[in-house]
């Protein structure tokens, strides 16, 4: 009954450790209400506790027993008033049933697409990364006396013919200027559908493990009018402690760590973790990633992988 409540990473010893420790009520019970499973030690901000998450392996919250009070930690949403930013995250309670009761009242526990949410700006970072990649040029306004010119022939009724031959190779000049961004433009929507249409989405995080999808990215429409690029995730999350699973993956990931040589440094994490620390794109191996400047359960590395 107990392995209910342990991801499948987690090592023998230390679910020993968390079937003795107090903490232990509050995890049977966000297993039993939400499904969140134990998978990890973490000590913060002087606390030792237990990482939790749901059933694709995201990250949802620390859990801890201290001053004979059950605590629940998450940072995807924050009480109004607090001594710090951490006590801000944190819910606490001597009596077990109202913490989960605030939990529930609050909507606290949340879901894959938050934690997804909560980390849009370093999706939208890799997705930069590869547009930067491309010329971005945009298009220059014409000059007002020359806008003038044109606009007046347009109104009454004159072709080309009717301006000098400096001013026609000065309108002809921008045409093509103008056809030239065009086609860069293209060039690098096309560029860009080709990176992420079909990819992997791997997380990485401070215990070494990953968390895999197959995904693709797609344009929407915001409420102004613009175009931006949202992750579509088309298989489940999965947390896992190697990619033995995922062929294309470890093959992938071996060959960058070849790639780098002396530059490649795991993601703070196990010696052996071929998650890269850093922010880069390499184009030759349709590859690009990025992380978080703080490290712990929450803050992962993001990497996208073109299928």
């Amino acid at each position: 009954m107990s392995n209910r409540l342990f991801h499948a990473v987690i090592t023998d010893s230390l679910r020993e450790e968390v079937l003795s420790n107090e903490v232990l009520p509050l995890v049977r019970e966000l297993n039993h209400a939400y499904g969140l499973t134990v998978y990890a030690k973490n000590q913060h901000n002087g606390y030792s506790g237990y990482s939790m998450c749901n059933e694709e392996g995201m990250p949802i919250a620390r859990v801890f027993f201290t001053d004979n009070a059950y605590c629940y930690h998450s940072p995807y949403q924050q009480k109004s008033r607090g001594s710090d930013e951490f006590d801000r995250q944190t819910y606490r309670s001597s009596k077990l049933s109202t913490l989960m009761a605030t939990l529930k009242k609050a909507n606290i526990v949340t879901t894959t697409s938050r934690v997804l949410q909560h980390n849009s700006a370093r999706l939208s970072d890799l997705v930069s990364r590869v547009s930067g990649s491309y010329s971005d040029k945009g298009k220059d306004n014409l000059p007002p006396s020359y806008a003038q010119k044109l606009l007046q022939a347009i109104v009454e009724g004159k072709g080309m013919d009717s301006f000098s031959q400096s001013d026609r190779d000065l309108y002809l000049g921008i045409l093509d200027e103008y056809k030239n961004i065009d086609i860069m433009k293209e060039v690098k929507r096309k560029g860009i559908e080709s990176m992420f249409s079909d990819c992997y989405l791997v997380l990485g995080d401070v215990n070494g493990h990953y968390i895999v999808s197959e995904s693709k990215y797609e344009y929407t429409s915001t409420s102004i009018g613009a175009m931006r690029l949202g992750i579509v995730p088309t298989t489940p999350f999965k947390r896992v402690k190697d990619l033995t699973e995922y062929p294309t993956l470890l093959t992938a990931l071996t060959m960058l760590k070849v790639h780098l040589g002396d530059d490649f440094k795991p993601f703070r994490a196990t010696s052996n973790s071929l998650f890269p620390l850093g922010d880069q794109y390499i184009p030759d191996l349709e590859v690009v990633y990025g992380y978080g400047r703080r490290y712990s359960d929450f803050d992962m590395g993001f990497l996208c992988l073109s299928k």
